[in-house]
């Protein structure tokens, strides 16, 4: 059960900001339709590892929402490998039909792709708004003008990008940091391996982009999120 987010005593200043905020969120969830998000991989040959800790990563996260009664966020994932290759899924919170798709893909050498997730990105948010983007992946290979100008276009529609950089690439991180910083999002790092840390940290950020309170205070209150995602969290609250 989520503790009242509404108590006064002790830290009551502060309790009061986050009761503020939470009913913002609220209302402005009220005022739109289904809350959408895009989940974009980099599924070249040195991300199998990592793409099969993402399969129960994200039945993790609609589960999240399942078990408070809360309808999950329609999720739209993508993903590139190989030469050319980039696929997508339609709209869907069907954990099984999400958790399929992901069991029958490999992850085949290549370049990355980036830019094909964020073009996707913006053709989808004009159709329609996209409460973030979040993106998993290690490096990047391609050019940084043509990234950046994605990275403005989906600034202009409010359309924030969270990108979980595994290891130290120190290109993919100014990259990274640069389209967190043009869209509004946040670019965090996690240690090669370290899933737990992922997928918490992909738990902060759907809980506070679903604009869902129960979520968020049921986050926010998770005793055995890892310090990297705690900090994330604390990010997002009121100063």
């Amino acid at each position: 059960m989520p503790k009242d987010v509404s108590t006064t005593s002790g830290s009551g200043a502060v309790s009061s900001a986050t009761s503020r905020f939470l009913k913002m969120v609220e209302d402005a969830k009220k005022s739109l339709g289904p809350v959408r998000m895009i989940f974009g991989f980099d599924a070249t040959a040195s991300r199998q590892e990592t793409w099969n800790a993402a399969i129960p990563m994200q039945a993790d996260l609609l589960a999240l929402f399942s078990r408070l009664g809360e309808t999950p966020p329609l999720m739209r994932l993508t993903y590139f490998r190989g030469r050319d290759e980039f696929q997508t899924t339609s709209w869907s919170n069907d954990l099984n039909v999400l958790t399929q798709w992901m069991d029958s893909v490999s992850c085949i050498s290549g370049d990355t792709q980036i830019a094909k997730v964020l073009s996707d990105a913006v053709a989808q948010a004009r159709q329609g708004k996209i409460a973030a983007v979040l993106y998993v992946g290690d490096c990047m290979e391609e050019s940084t003008a043509t990234l950046y100008s994605y990275a403005g276009q989906l600034g202009e529609l409010k359309v924030p990008v969270y990108l979980f950089q595994e290891g130290t690439d120190r290109d993919a991180f100014r990259t990274f940091a640069e389209i967190a910083r043009l869209t509004g999002g946040r670019h965090v790092e996690f240690k090669t391996g370290n899933f737990k840390e992922m997928s918490d940290m992909a738990k902060v950020v759907i809980a506070q982009a679903s604009g869902n309170p129960r979520a968020i205070a049921a986050v926010r209150d998770d005793k055995s999120l890892t310090a990297g995602a705690k900090a994330l969290m604390l990010s997002f609250m009121p100063k």
